[in-house]
């Protein structure tokens, strides 16, 4: 199966949480990153209206976390490259295109960006359970 690259990057807090659990599952941090958003990727389609996702909900917390581009150099970790199915990145797209928070204005041209899309649903897993109350 052919897999496409997308880079990120997350908060330390979020970082920590994912890294501790990969060295005890003895997994790479970008492999677990990649095994929590096939689920949810998985979850969206299923929750979803057709193929737009509309009813897959992200994790608010994950979303208010994301550092502005201010302090971005020291609330961030470095850059993460995750793996994803062609029909993972497919349905992350239609969860960016269907929710104002992928949505950017850049020089006056409207783009999308994971950039709080995906925290969102990293904290849709059970390995944040108990962590943080929304």
């Amino acid at each position: 199966m052919a897999r496409e690259k997308i880079v990120i990057r997350l908060l330390p807090e979020l970082y920590e949480v994912l890294e501790r659990y990969a060295a005890w599952s003895d997994k790479k941090v970008a492999a677990l990153i990649s095994e929590i958003l096939h689920e949810q990727c998985e979850a969206a389609r299923r929750a979803g209206e057709s193929a737009d996702c509309r009813r897959y909900a992200l994790n608010r917390l994950g979303v208010e976390m994301i550092p502005t581009n201010r302090n971005k150099a020291k609330s961030s970790t470095g850059q993460i490259s995750v793996r994803l199915s062609r029909e993972d990145i497919e349905t992350l797209n239609s969860i960016t295109r269907n929710n104002p928070e992928g949505l950017r204005i850049v020089n006056g041209k409207v783009t999308y960006t994971y950039r709080k899309i995906i925290p969102g649903m990293l904290l849709n897993n059970e390995i944040f359970s108990g962590l943080f109350h929304t």
